[in-house]
């Protein structure tokens, strides 16, 4: 985030002071929402793409509402982003099915507590977009701001789900799957988004030319002064109204 701060710049009439902060377009990753499920037990889940990862996840929450029994277990290395050390631990592991447009695609899925951190959900201003209004999107459009992510599905089943056909124009790039299309790439800020993080302050201050301060510290005296005189309170309420 960047913040440019204008100082005050005083004037015969006026003080204004203007505290501007924009923030940087939006970046989209490959997000759906479908339903997943176990036997007779099925979920909506919300779906992140990864191809950096090598393997499949599916939160404990997940794979608890669909009753998910564990087939074995899976000793896998994991090195946290900025560290070159990788740190080994099993993994309980399952198979969930994905349900897609074409039917169901068997996933096999690590279990782990948690995936990611909240994204940000996808933009209702998408809809404006002329290259993406005729399509299915594989994570429709909601009002809500964050998206929480159940289960990742890495390289070995990306391309199992993910087809060929690509679609581009001037916002995020649109790639077609059996759950729909699936958005990756940077938004552009609209002007209404850049007003949106613009915040003008104006602080007005009397004209001083027409001020009269020893007045004024007289009227805020008239409670304090010893004795004051019935005439005076006069001579003053008059003053102050």
């Amino acid at each position: 985030m960047n913040v440019d701060a204008t100082p005050f710049k005083p004037d015969e009439h006026l003080q204004e002071a203007v505290l501007h902060s924009t923030c940087r377009n939006d970046v989209l990753l490959k997000t759906a929402i479908a339903d997943v499920e176990y036997h007779l037990q099925i979920a909506q889940a919300n779906i992140l793409f990864d191809e950096g990862a090598q393997r499949s996840f599916i939160t404990e929450q997940l794979a608890g509402d669909l009753a998910l029994p564990m087939q074995n277990r899976e000793f896998v290395k994991l090195a946290a982003f900025g560290e070159n050390m990788d740190k080994g631990r099993y993994f309980e592991k399952g198979r969930v099915y994905l349900k897609t447009d074409t039917g169901s695609i068997p996933i096999d899925v690590l279990v782990i507590p948690t995936i990611a951190a909240p994204l940000q959900n996808i933009p209702q201003r998408i809809q404006q977009l002329p290259y993406l209004r005729d399509l299915k999107l594989a994570h429709p459009i909601s009002g809500s701001s964050s998206f929480s992510i159940d289960l990742l599905i890495g390289a070995d089943f990306y391309w199992d789900i993910v087809d060929n056909h690509i679609v581009r124009g001037k916002g995020p790039t649109a790639v077609a799957s059996k759950l729909g299309y699936l958005l990756s790439g940077p938004l552009q800020s609209t002007k209404a988004d850049k007003e949106a993080h613009m915040m003008n302050i104006i602080t007005s201050l009397p004209d001083t030319t027409s001020f009269d301060m020893e007045k004024f510290w007289k009227l805020e005296s008239i409670g304090i002064n010893q004795e004051p005189t019935e005439t005076d309170e006069r001579s003053f309420l008059k003053e102050y109204q």
